[in-house]
């Protein structure tokens, strides 16, 4: 018990003493340091921050920690090219509304159909209005028209189908940057 008390005594921290305002020094006046004589350093060094370095001394160059890797130099990089599937099926289904506008243009001129490559226009584009006149016959139309108006309904909604189908060939092949 004695040698807890003798501890404690010894043991005092610094920042639990009380504090006492320190005495105010005379300031001495301005007079007494206007003494316009300069100070010169006495000597000065050949290179600032040499600290005693000799000229010419190259430091020692240790090779480099274990496990590092050398920096890889800097290629230039390559422009992703995007795929051309979109552009190639955009093109087809151009071609096919070209060829539908043609029939639709032969049967308002009323070509004939001896006339050879009539013919050969009248039956390729068959397969393409086949699907949608077989839809639109389904629908009554109380006026007979001689004008053939599933061949425009079939344009367009081919050049609808193109837009959509080549937007989703560029958006699923899109090219990555990782």
């Amino acid at each position: 018990m004695r040698r807890k008390q003798d501890q404690q005594q010894h043991y005092m921290d610094e920042h639990d003493l009380p504090t006492e305002p320190i005495a105010r020094e005379s300031v001495t006046s301005r007079s007494s340091y206007d003494d316009r004589t300069v100070a010169v350093p006495s000597h000065q060094q050949s290179a600032p921050f040499s600290n005693g370095a000799r000229r010419g001394y190259q430091p020692e160059e240790y090779p480099p920690a274990a496990g590092t890797y050398e920096p890889v130099p800097a290629q230039p990089v390559r422009p992703v090219k995007a795929s051309p599937l979109p552009g190639l099926v955009t093109l087809l289904f151009v071609l096919v509304q070209l060829l539908l506008l043609v029939r639709f243009l032969l049967k308002i001129l009323a070509v004939s159909e001896t006339v050879v490559w009539a013919v050969a226009i009248y039956q390729v584009s068959e397969v393409f209005i086949m699907p949608v006149r077989s839809l639109l016959l389904l629908i009554p139309v109380p006026i007979k028209l001689d004008v053939e108006i599933y061949t425009l309904v079939t344009i367009l909604l081919y050049g609808v189908l193109a837009r959509v189908l080549a937007g989703l060939l560029r958006l699923l092949l899109k090219p990555r940057r990782y």
